[in-house]
């Protein structure tokens, strides 16, 4: 009987295209593909693919056998969470953070929403006293800036974020590919609040001389940034939509402006939360 294995190899065959980047993909051996695949042929009783020399690939009724194995496999997916999140008891986690960063919070909540088992709670506290709150269990995780240099603690990457900067064409400094935040001192800057919560120190020590005008919403980012000539700073992907907006989007050259987020847990709990790191980046 074909199995979701079977069904999986053949999904990711059809992304793919070759035995050799779905063994790798998959972990398994392109025998054992090759098995998955002709076991598919004979329950279905048609053809799936076209050989020619030591080439395959799929031909139309393939093709439309991945489509539905796509479909059964999502299926089998949200019938696995809709059971779990109706009928698993939760686990509350406590995890420690050192941002009120809104990219941050919601990669947490998107990671541990596709878990369907955790109930979570978020607690910023300084980062230098994340880890006397993971190693007295105050917290079961803690999101950090910096990978911990000794063995003690498991981590995996989360997310990352930076700031950039939005020009009117006619600034100073719009013909450039990056500026520092220190060439910005002088200017009153339109900033988004959402943005820039992890650097507002950094802004405020680097940016000399300058008003920040603070902004709650994108939408008053935006229409402020329309009406004025002066420089926004926000994430590239806020600032994405000035591009038709006589701006120009600018990186900042300030390895300080570039933020990467780790999910940490003791190294004792690593195997308890392995299917859930499973989720992020690395």
């Amino acid at each position: 009987m074909v199995s979701f294995n079977d069904l999986e190899a053949l999904v990711a065959f059809s992304e793919s295209g070759t035995l050799t980047s779905v063994a790798d993909k998959l972990g398994v051996s392109q025998s054992a593909l090759t098995r998955s695949m002709q076991k598919i042929e004979r329950e279905t009783g048609i053809d799936l693919f076209s050989r020619t020399g030591n080439s395959i690939r799929l031909n139309p009724a393939g093709v439309m056998a991945a489509d539905y194995a796509r479909k059964i496999l999502c299926e089998k997916h949200d019938m696995f969470n809709d059971l779990r999140s109706s009928f698993m008891p939760l686990t509350e986690l406590s995890v420690g953070i050192c941002s009120l960063s809104t990219r941050l919070s919601d990669s947490l909540h998107e990671l541990f929403d596709n878990s369907a088992k955790y109930k979570l709670t978020l607690s910023y506290q300084q980062e230098s006293q994340l880890f006397a709150g993971l190693n007295s269990q105050k917290y079961q995780l803690v999101v950090t800036s910096e990978i911990p240099d000794n063995g003690r603690y498991s981590c995996h990457e989360l997310c990352s974020e930076e700031l950039a900067l939005a020009l009117p064409l006619s600034h100073r400094l719009s013909g450039r590919d990056s500026v520092s935040l220190d060439e910005l001192s002088g200017d009153d800057i339109l900033i988004y609040h959402e943005d820039i919560l992890y650097w507002r120190r950094l802004l405020k020590s680097r940016i000399t001389g300058s008003k920040l005008i603070e902004l709650k919403t994108g939408y008053a980012l935006k229409e402020l940034a329309k009406s004025s000539s002066l420089p926004c700073l926000a994430s590239p992907e806020q600032l994405s939509q000035f591009s038709a907006a006589n701006r120009r989007i600018l990186s900042i050259s300030d390895k300080a402006a570039y933020v990467c987020y780790y999910l940490i847990c003791r190294s004792d709990s690593a195997s308890k939360y392995g299917r859930l790191f499973q989720g992020c980046l690395s």
